[in-house]
């Protein structure tokens, strides 16, 4: 159905909601906030069966910091096309924005049923369940999240606070290992890890990975100094 509506768009006599919706895309990447706003607004007076407008208006809200603004067209998008992985994600974050954790994680369940690896809405919905005090369920994610995207470092690293913050203290250190392999010459992994041990009873291990954070940063201050002055302009 949805299709079949964009397809028949740029055949319709009189105004081109097509256009419009292409021209309040170019205004909000411009900047200009006022004017995509209100082109969106009359591409969805103009075909309120689209859900592609009220997507792009919500998500526009959300921008503005308007998410009580948002969440009616976010709902409005979901209800003329349930199967659109992306208004189900936009809905969730119009939910987050209104306090509502629970419907946040609802929508975004809905969202990465739909599109699996959809990355923004896992992220997100680890992020909402975590806030909702299920903590279970958001390392959960996190660890499947970690699997899908081995090279996210940023993953690891939230994962390795989740399970840290959750008591989890072995699982922590497992993933701030990893993270120094990854990453083996970032030294704040290193000083993560010893602090962690550290926390763990485990002296011995936190100061050889305390040593290693202090070799590192060494290793950069000397770099510093060593890196040759361009020459003057004058």
């Amino acid at each position: 159905m949805q299709l079949a509506l964009l397809l028949a768009l740029p055949l319709a006599s009189g105004p081109n909601p097509l256009g419009e919706l292409h021209a309040a895309l170019t205004a909000e990447r411009a900047g200009d906030a006022g004017s995509a706003g209100r082109l969106l607004e009359r591409v969805c007076r103009e075909v309120p069966g689209w859900a592609l407008p009220w997507i792009e208006l919500a998500q526009l809200r959300l921008s503005q910091g308007d998410g009580a603004g948002a969440r009616g067209p976010a709902s409005q998008a979901v209800r003329l096309d349930p199967g659109s992985p992306r208004g189900w994600h936009v809905l969730s974050l119009a939910d987050e924005a209104a306090k509502d954790l629970p419907a946040a994680v609802t929508a975004d369940q809905r969202a990465v049923a739909l599109r699996p690896g959809y990355a923004e809405a896992e992220d997100h919905l680890a992020r909402a369940e975590w806030g909702a005090g299920r903590h279970a369920d958001a390392i959960d994610l996190y660890l499947r999240i970690v699997a899908e995207r081995p090279n996210d470092v940023a993953a690891l690293a939230t994962l390795a606070s989740a399970e840290e913050e959750d008591g989890r203290l072995e699982a922590a250190e497992q993933a701030l290992r990893t993270l120094t392999e990854v990453e083996p010459h970032t030294a704040g992994w290193h000083r993560r890890l010893a602090r962690l041990l550290e926390r763990e009873g485990k002296a011995t291990d936190a100061a050889t990975e305390l040593a290693k954070a202090d070799r590192l940063m060494g290793e950069k201050r000397r770099e510093r100094h060593l890196r040759p002055l361009l020459p003057s302009r004058r």
